[in-house]
């Protein structure tokens, strides 16, 4: 099995840093690697797209509340 992987970060160059590390890693178990920039998009992709693995920022800009609606949902 693959496990999938979110980054969340509002901050482009940490995002995209983190990103980069994952896949320089070369880990046989991980597969898709998605991005994105603020708590809302990470709602938005997460409606569609299942993370089996997320990693995130938690202090972001309008993220109050990110994980609360996760568990509502």
């Amino acid at each position: 099995m693959k496990f999938s992987v979110l980054v969340v970060d509002d901050e482009y160059h940490i995002c995209e840093n983190i990103c980069s590390k994952i896949k320089m890693m070369n880990m046989k178990e991980i597969g898709e690697v998605k991005t994105c920039y603020s708590g809302e998009e990470a709602l938005e992709i997460c409606r569609d797209y299942k993370p089996e693995i997320v990693i995130t920022d938690i202090k972001m800009e309008g993220m109050d509340g990110f994980f609360k609606e996760m568990n509502e949902k």
